[in-house]
């Protein structure tokens, strides 16, 4: 018998033959984690963007002394009748991004008002998130804090389509 020490040749294309079809089925594994990992970065990104606008939102919403939904012409024929006193409107810089923010609000009653933010992209929803908010800084005297379009209003929040036609603007007395 002779001493062999080493690989055949047969030996070495089976073990390379046998290496290259399990890389071949875990290609579509490594391929699938991956894109799953990009996923769930974008959520949770779009998550912190929309809690924080929903937040401020939120928060300035509640404070406000009076809340119109409509574009800039209806509020401009509005503030002839009501008082001059300034209006503020939402704005926020947001990063570059491949994804929709949409900002909507319905008015629900004289001193409630429905707040939804949704965060969209590649035919995907990222975030979304909704609320009843109550405008608890309002005068007594006022016969109704909420004025302007009846309906939902939808704005976007940056991005290309942030024409300012449909708008959310508020009120704060000042202090």
């Amino acid at each position: 018998m002779r001493n062999r020490k080493g690989f055949t040749l047969v030996e070495v294309v089976i073990a390379s033959m046998l290496a290259g079809m399990v890389l071949l089925a875990a290609f579509p594994l490594i391929t699938a984690g991956r894109n799953m990992v990009n996923r769930e970065q974008k959520r949770m990104e779009a998550a912190m963007v929309g809690d924080g606008i929903f937040e401020a939102v939120a928060n300035e919403l509640r404070c406000a002394d009076r809340v119109f939904l409509g574009d800039l012409d209806e509020l401009t024929e509005y503030m002839e009748v009501s008082d001059e006193n300034d209006w503020d409107t939402f704005e926020f810089d947001l990063p570059e991004s491949e994804q929709e923010v949409l900002m909507e609000a319905e008015t629900v009653d004289d001193d409630w008002i429905w707040i939804k933010v949704s965060i969209e992209g590649e035919e995907e929803l990222y975030y979304e998130r909704e609320e009843i908010i109550p405008l608890l800084n309002l005068s007594l005297d006022e016969e109704r804090a909420i004025e302007g379009t009846d309906g939902v209003v939808k704005m976007p929040v940056g991005g290309p389509e942030d024409d300012g036609d449909n708008e959310i603007w508020y009120q704060k007395a000042e202090q």
